[in-house]
C-alpha cells in the first residue's frame, strides 16, 4: 500500500520498493547517467526550488521537507550503503536459507537493510483471505513460505548478535474463526487476532 509521511513531512515517508530481487534497481541512477551529469541535475533542482519558492502551492514546511527528502535520496544514490539492496552479494548458502519465494527474499533484504542502518522495514505478504481450501492452498503455499522466511530471519538476526536490538513483528488484519467452515476454510472473526513478536530485547 502507498503511504506518506503525513504531518511529519515527505522526509519521513517510506521508500517503496519493487520485488526484493529488483530492489537494487531503485538505488541506481538511470542508465547512461554519468556521475557528473547526475550531480548537475541535483544542483539545478535545488536552484529551482530556492529561486521559485512560490511555484508550488505548498507551505514552507512542506517545501523544506521535500528538499530534505531529495537530499537523503541523493546521498543514498552516492553511498556505499546502497549495496544492501543487492541480494546477489549475499553468500549462496545464506540466500538459499531464505529463498522460499518473494516473502523469503524480502526477509533477507530486510536483514541487509537493517544491518546497513535502516530503522524500520515493512514487508507485505497478502492474500490470506482463505474462506475455503485451508488444507490445500494455504498449507502448500502461504504457510511454508511464511514459516521458513520468518524463521530464517529470526535465526539470522540471533546468529549475528542483532536479536536484542531488532524487533520482528508479524500480524494480520483480522482474526479467524476457530471453527472450520463447510468449505474447509475459516471465516472472519474480529473478536480476536494473532500476532508474533521476536527479539527487540522483549521478555
Amino acid at each position: 500500500a502507498f503511504t506518506t509521511g503525513g504531518f511529519f513531512g515527505t522526509e519521513y515517508g517510506p521508500m517503496n520498493l519493487p520485488y526484493p530481487e529488483q530492489a537494487v534497481q531503485s538505488v541506481q541512477p538511470p542508465k547512461g547517467m554519468e556521475p557528473g551529469r547526475f550531480s548537475n541535475r541535483y544542483r539545478h533542482f535545488k536552484k529551482l526550488i530556492d529561486q521559485n519558492p512560490d511555484r508550488e502551492k505548498i507551505s514552507d514546511f512542506q517545501r523544506e521537507s521535500m528538499v530534505r527528502s531529495m537530499e537523503s535520496a541523493h546521498r543514498l544514490l552516492q553511498s556505499k550503503e546502497k549495496k544492501a539492496f543487492d541480494l546477489t552479494l549475499e553468500p549462496k548458502e545464506s540466500y538459499e536459507a531464505y529463498d522460499t519465494g518473494r516473502f523469503g527474499r524480502g526477509c533477507l533484504l530486510a536483514r541487509r537493510l537493517v544491518e546497513a542502518g535502516a530503522r524500520c522495514v515493512t514487508l507485505n505478504f497478502g492474500r490470506w483471505d482463505f474462506h475455503s481450501q485451508n488444507f490445500s492452498e494455504a498449507k502448500n503455499t502461504h504457510l511454508p513460505y511464511f514459516d521458513q522466511g520468518l524463521a530464517a530471519l529470526i535465526e539470522d538476526l540471533d546468529t549475528r548478535g542483532l536479536s536484542d536490538d531488532v524487533a520482528v513483528i508479524a500480524w494480520g488484519e483480522f482474526g479467524r474463526t476457530p471453527k472450520i467452515n463447510n468449505n474447509a476454510g475459516r471465516d472472519l472473526w474480529p473478536q480476536v487476532g494473532g500476532g508474533l513478536i521476536a527479539g527487540g530485547g522483549f521478555r
